[in-house]
């Protein structure tokens, strides 16, 4: 689905559609690009796949037990497995557990992500509540150029340019304001990306900080 604005004219970008692996080993892969969206005259959902990054389980601490690797790997395939059958809120439940037990397991945070990603998605048509689960999704994996994508896709459907300064301050003091500290975090990131600015990059300090003592800037 191509979105656009009221406000910003013919500007729009695409929702896309993440798929995760079926099965997940202990093999490295890297990230597959997702295609660019199809020139076709119908607006539709972008549909990409994108190949998750696996890792093998383990902290920076030391190397993982061979009991509590089998259990991650584990709670991650049950998690791809949930996903594949469109059973996001089972995917989050398996895959933020995997995290509580190791939060240096990308394959598990990349899946979760990419849950929240898709969840956002089926809320497409109310952008006010999608919103929280794209801001997630780039807060847990901020490289992953589709679920970037998505959230600029919605804030324009929300009548807002995800290029102005401005709005993503707005944005942000909007995700506080609903306890939706990610959200405040990745919009202030944004607008700082635009803009340097002392009052905003203090916000930004003080989200992080509210996240750190809250135990949960892991997940």
């Amino acid at each position: 689905m191509y979105l656009e604005s009221p406000n910003q004219g013919k500007k729009s970008l695409p929702l896309s559609l993440i798929m995760a692996a079926t099965t997940l080993l202990t093999q490295t892969n890297s990230a597959a690009a997702a295609p660019a969206p199809s020139s076709s005259p119908k607006d539709k959902i972008v549909t990409s796949k994108v190949d998750v990054i696996s890792n093998k389980p383990g902290s920076s601490k030391g190397p993982t037990s061979s009991k509590l690797q089998d259990q991650l790997i584990t709670l991650n395939n049950k998690g791809v497995r949930a996903m594949n059958a469109s059973d996001n809120w089972l995917a989050m439940e398996f895959l933020e557990k995997a995290l509580t037990l190791d939060p240096s397991y990308k394959t598990a945070r990349i899946n979760l992500a990419i849950a929240y990603n898709n969840s956002g998605l089926t809320l497409r048509d109310r952008p006010a509540e999608a919103i929280a689960y794209f801001h997630y999704a780039v807060y847990i994996a901020p490289d992953n150029l589709a679920c970037k994508d998505n959230l600029k896709a919605i804030i324009l459907k929300l009548g807002k340019d995800p290029d102005v300064f401005e709005d993503r301050v707005a944005l942000g003091n909007e995700a506080l304001r609903k306890d939706d500290t990610r959200g405040g975090i990745v919009e202030y990131e944004a607008a700082l990306k635009i803009k340097e600015d002392s009052a905003v990059r203090a916000k930004l300090s003080a989200a992080v900080a509210a996240l750190k003592k809250s135990g949960k800037q892991n997940l």
